[in-house]
């Protein structure tokens, strides 16, 4: 039987796992960040390298004034043995400053791409920073 987990709830999907393409918004209201949480099938023969150049690639083609910086590998999680890229981004959305730091990676033994962005409208502060820090090392993979 297949289950699927929420803060809220766990659900019964009978027999049929169905594919995971959820996304999860968090607001952090008082540091007025954002974090949200994608996941995505990540196609075969393709590499962490391969989709995350294509999701840059699709950001540059919809958003506006898009800034990124080179891509950095990193190692993620409680042991720091998840490997992840890494990038800064600025951009303007619906006429919006926006500053993100994003990562991908994918997911320890499966053929799934999770991307994580942390964004505000303004710039981000040493804390917001620290926050985001938190969260990747706070990481534990199911």
């Amino acid at each position: 039987m297949a289950e699927y987990l929420t803060q809220d709830l766990t659900v019964d999907l009978g027999e049929e796992m169905p594919e995971d393409t959820t996304l999860n918004m968090l607001q952090f209201c008082e540091r007025q960040t954002t974090l949200v949480i994608a996941r995505s099938a990540l196609p075969p023969h393709q590499t962490l390298d391969d989709a995350y150049a294509f999701q840059l690639d699709l950001l540059r083609k919809r958003l506006n004034a898009l800034t990124c910086t080179d891509a950095v590998t990193v190692f993620i999680g409680k042991d720091k043995q998840v490997e992840g890229r890494e990038a800064a981004l600025q951009f303007t959305h619906a006429n919006q400053p926006m500053y993100q730091l994003q990562l991908a990676c994918q997911l320890p033994g499966q053929q799934r791409l999770l991307v994580l962005n942390y964004s505000k409208h303004s710039a981000l502060t040493e804390a917001d920073i620290s926050h985001w820090r938190a969260i990747k090392d706070s990481l534990h993979f199911a």
